[in-house]
């Protein structure tokens, strides 16, 4: 089968059309296609893709998709994403379905204090010098609020702070 009559009928298919665990997915490939997983994902690194473009292609975690073909032995001809072949394939594949590679890439919007934008510019604009990336994140996904979350620098969300050691 030619490239193009792959992509062809993997154009018929979107990551919302598959469910459930890897080899779940894989046999709706099959369904839906016709097409072999292997097959498939051989395909996915002549055209350029990285790990992270096929596992998107799938609706799944790139490390995941990685250790299935591990444990199946399945040496996939994936290429660095710096290899000048590997960049001019993805961009024509970006340029072609940006729908696709938008799923996965897309950094998350915050909005706080009435500004939307990633969690990244909202804490360089409005967080605490000392506050990490990852601690704000940490904090959001752990229930705080993500005015506290960028404001707070002692661990505790305002109102919560312990009052250890402080006259009463």
């Amino acid at each position: 089968m030619t490239p193009e009559q792959i992509q062809r009928r993997l154009d018929k298919v979107s990551p919302e059309d598959f469910s459930g665990r890897t080899a779940e997915r894989f046999r709706q490939l099959w369904q839906l296609t016709g097409l072999n997983w292997r097959d498939t994902l051989v395909h996915f690194a002549e055209s350029g893709y990285r790990w992270k473009d096929a596992a998107a292609f799938f609706g799944m975690h790139p490390t995941t998709l990685q250790a299935y073909c591990y444990k199946r032995g399945a040496r996939i001809p994936f290429r660095g994403q710096t290899h000048p072949e590997a960049q001019a394939a993805r961009r024509a594949a970006v340029n072609k379905h940006p729908e696709r590679h938008r799923r996965y890439h897309n950094r998350a919007n915050y909005t706080a204090f009435g500004v939307s934008d990633s969690l990244s510019e909202l804490l360089r604009r409005f967080g605490h010098p000392s506050l990490t990336w990852a601690a704000v994140y940490g904090r959001i996904h752990r229930g705080w609020a993500i005015e506290d979350a960028l404001l707070a620098e002692n661990g505790q969300p305002p109102g919560n702070a312990s009052t250890k050691g402080k006259a009463a």
